[in-house]
């Protein structure tokens, strides 16, 4: 982009859109699972994070604490159980590793 001779080189982070909306989201739902977990259950989702347990199996409660914390922040969850199991694992990746 030229302008008076001077050249701009565009942003090469734009946030705006679904990138601003999916910062928002992993913002807020990295906060919200750090406050309404304990960290007994942290320690767990981290062991399902590394494959250690299987959250659907060893600990359904948590699970579904998960899960819900994650749809209710917009998170598309399938109809196929593997593939929400994924979804949901992938999520708490993002929020507890990264």
């Amino acid at each position: 982009m030229n302008w008076s001779g001077v050249r701009v080189p565009p942003d090469p982070f734009p946030l705006h859109g679904e990138s601003l909306n999916l910062l928002r989201r992993v913002m807020k739902t990295k906060t919200k699972l750090l406050t309404k977990f304990s960290n007994t259950e942290l320690a767990i989702l981290n062991g399902a994070v590394e494959g250690e347990v299987s959250l659907d199996e060893e600990y359904p409660v948590i699970y579904q604490k998960a899960y819900r914390l994650y749809a209710d922040a917009g998170v598309q969850f399938l109809g196929d159980e593997d593939d929400s199991y994924g979804i949901l694992i992938d999520n708490l990746y993002e929020d507890l590793i990264d």
